[in-house]
């Protein structure tokens, strides 16, 4: 994966201490998935939502061109609610995730 175009990791740090991670890839050309991992002290102060804003801001530096998409487990209501606030839109799910995109006119 490092040195792959196709994959982008991008990790955060909280008062000099690891704190998430986004992570981006590539499955069609102009179309990559997101995906967010925090640290759990820092859950629920929002940082995710910074991480994130971040994260997608650099991305589109990079790929101005391309759409998110983040697949998210139906139960993790958190994560749903993040992706919402920062204007993706709900589009499917299944029995266990949702499907949530963000067009690449809409990124902030």
């Amino acid at each position: 994966m490092l040195g792959d175009p196709d994959h982008i990791l991008l990790l955060g740090s909280h008062a000099d201490k690891k704190a998430g991670m986004v992570r981006f890839d590539r499955f069609f050309p102009a179309q990559w998935e997101v995906s967010i991992v925090l640290a759990p002290e820092l859950r629920g102060q929002r940082f995710g939502e910074e991480l994130l804003t971040m994260a997608i801001q650099h991305f589109v530096s990079l790929h101005p061109e391309a759409s998110l998409v983040a697949e998210i487990k139906r139960n993790n209501t958190a994560s749903c609610r993040l992706f919402c606030a920062l204007g993706f839109v709900r589009e499917a799910d299944d029995c266990e995730l949702a499907r949530y995109t963000l067009a690449k006119q809409e990124h902030k």
